[in-house]
């Protein structure tokens, strides 16, 4: 879908303001209808390669009923989220699969009479599920220790210290996936049907298991929110343990630790001139959050690492997703009124982020000579390099052309709207610092020639589950409901 639309710009008159705006919500009703048309598609071939995509989509289709307090609209979404629930669930894997669903469904419970329901009960029965189905992902290491997998209650011989020295370095955190466990011991379970969950090896470049942030984002915002808007102690410990988590990584020192040598590792070898590793989540250069944790914990004196850090062969300084910013300054907001939370954050640890993100996700860096995107525009990951002819664009390191890190700027923009609506001192921020950026980005995404990446997925171009479509009709309606929000 090309949009025809074009910013002619704000100026002090009113007529020119009002046309702006007006402008805007054309441009946001035509982004939605797309939007919605991609989302509830039923084509289950491809389902389960979109479940996580379509949990996405669904929490700011939400967002732009309730800034347009659309009824209709609402009515129509309401029925359909009942209508496509039972076979989007089913086709979840990953960890994180469930965490996105969870939260656009609390989204739901907070608009429920707009979506057409005269009871919450039910959208809220649904978060819980959600949350019940990423519980397995808080224990990944003490299953691993009891060689069981789940729903295999029945401990069996396996190798006990293989992986000793990958335990986690903190605890109350979320893994993504199982380690895979040797020989005969259970390796695979899926938390929603009971087999075929992913599990790897964690001394492995690969993405699994890993202690990403994105998984702790949706598992900390998952479960903030749950607690804000239904109560249960039990669910307070599991957020108050989360953001523990979060706020030791982020506290650690960020200076070189001792590596371990001689560790399993397929992917590089533990040279003395391996990269230096600093293992805080809070990268001290451009006070960004990084994509996964470094280090395990402390093991004989020295740390193992993981490869996507250490290995020169990926850049370790490029390992910042905008889409993580915004996870993590989501759940920062639900937590700093919680009563009872552990260090709690403030506002200022927000908006350092905030100034990370302006000073290094939405200009042209150094070294990134093919990205063509305007100044201004959110950039989906740090160092972005544009999109190359022929759709082989530089991914985001481990995702070759970045088909799910190129959902960045939609997540980005869709927690700063929460964080402006939700928190008095960071609207004013908010206000004062990102409307030109809000601005930019709405300007961007209605230009006909906004780009947003290809499709190398193995989804046949043309299918109605185009991973590119549901991603870049994210971004684009995320990116014009926070320009109607500020207006």
């Amino acid at each position: 879908m090309i949009f025809s639309f074009s910013i002619q710009g704000c100026s002090d008159d009113s007529n020119s303001a009002t046309n702006f705006k007006q402008e805007i919500a054309a441009a946001a009703k035509q982004a939605y209808a797309e939007l919605y048309e991609v989302w509830l598609t039923n084509n289950q071939q491809d389902a389960h390669a979109a479940m996580w995509y379509q949990g996405n989509a669904l929490d700011t289709m939400i967002d732009y009923i309730a800034v347009t307090q659309n009824d209709a609209l609402g009515v129509e979404l309401g029925n359909e989220i009942d209508l496509l629930w039972p076979g989007a669930i089913k086709e979840g894997r990953w960890f994180d699969d469930f965490g996105w669903w969870g939260i656009a469904i609390l989204n739901a419970a907070r608009n429920y009479k707009l979506l057409g329901k005269t009871s919450v009960d039910d959208y809220r029965d649904k978060a819980y599920e959600m949350l019940d189905k990423m519980l397995y992902a808080s224990q990944v290491w003490s299953l691993y220790q009891k060689h069981q997998s789940p729903p295999y209650k029945s401990a069996v011989p396996c190798d006990t210290n293989r992986w000793s020295a990958y335990a986690p370095r903190f605890e109350g955190g979320v893994w993504n996936s199982l380690y895979g466990i040797l020989d005969n011991c259970p390796t695979e379970i899926d938390p929603s049907t009971g087999d075929s969950y992913p599990s790897g090896d964690p001394s492995d470049i690969y993405i699994n298991p890993k202690q990403n942030t994105v998984t702790n984002g949706l598992h900390l915002v998952l479960s903030a929110r749950y607690y804000r808007q239904f109560g249960d102690d039990k669910i307070f410990e599991t957020a108050n343990n989360e953001w523990s988590w979060f706020n030791n990584w982020i506290s650690l020192p960020d200076i070189p630790v001792e590596q371990c040598l001689g560790m399993p590792n397929s992917h590089c070898d533990d040279l003395f001139d391996a990269n230096d590793v600093k293992p805080s989540l809070l990268d001290s250069n451009t006070k960004l959050i990084r994509e996964r944790v470094g280090i395990f914990a402390l093991n004989e004196g020295c740390y193992a690492i993981d490869p996507v850090y250490k290995c020169k062969s990926v850049n370790r300084d490029a390992m910042v997703w905008t889409g993580d910013q915004g996870l993590v300054i989501g759940g920062m907001v639900d937590l700093m009124d919680m009563e009872g939370a552990t260090d709690f954050p403030d506002s200022d640890s927000v908006k350092q982020i905030l100034d990370g993100v302006l000073d290094y996700l939405t200009q042209t860096q150094k070294g990134c000579p093919y990205d063509s995107l305007p100044e201004g525009v959110l950039r989906p990951w740090i160092y972005f390099n544009g999109w190359q002819e022929g759709c082989d664009g530089e991914g985001f390191q481990l995702d070759r052309t970045g088909e799910n890190y190129k959902t960045g700027p939609g997540v980005f923009m869709r927690y700063l709207l929460y964080a402006y609506q939700n928190n008095e001192d960071l609207r004013d921020y908010i206000k004062s610092n990102y409307r030109g950026v809000i601005f930019a980005n709405a300007s961007a995404v209605m230009d006909e020639n906004y780009e947003c990446g290809c499709c190398n997925h193995s989804i046949a171009e043309g299918s109605p589950y185009d991973i590119c479509n549901l991603a870049c009709q994210t971004n684009r309606l995320a990116s014009l409901i926070m320009a109607l929000a500020i207006l």
